[in-house]
């Protein structure tokens, strides 16, 4: 079973929304981007990810610096905003941490966090705009 799913969030395929539904594991976050790629691989523009994270308490891994520096470093040329939802504030603390350690900060520049999906739709109205 997925622990997480992902799907268009718009008919104009302009928002991707991802959500973590269970348990999981940094194998299943790879996968994720996988799909996400492949989705963005099907139009000509650029789309937006918005990634939900699950209510409760979120344990962050200790191996998260690593995979975290990993993953901002994948970038599709497709690729909008990526603003995640309800994340702990040690994953924006993480993430300030390796654009300072491992000079991504260009990268971060289209990351956000928003505290709820209606925040993270305001933020992509005004990028959009």
């Amino acid at each position: 079973m997925d622990t997480y799913e992902i799907n268009w969030y718009n008919d104009e395929k302009t928002i991707i929304l991802e959500q973590v539904t269970g348990q999981w594991k940094w194998e299943d976050i790879y996968a994720m981007i996988q799909k996400q790629f492949a989705m963005m691989d099907t139009i000509e523009h650029k789309a937006h990810v918005i990634l939900v994270a699950p209510e409760g308490h979120i344990p962050v891994p200790a191996d998260a610096l690593f995979h975290l520096q990993k993953i901002i470093g994948e970038v599709h040329r497709n690729e909008g905003l990526k603003i995640l939802v309800g994340a702990p504030r040690l994953i924006e603390t993480l993430f300030s941490m390796i654009g300072r350690v491992y000079k991504l900060r260009d990268l971060l520049a289209d990351y956000a966090f928003a505290g709820s999906m209606e925040e993270a739709l305001t933020i992509i109205e005004k990028a959009d705009s």
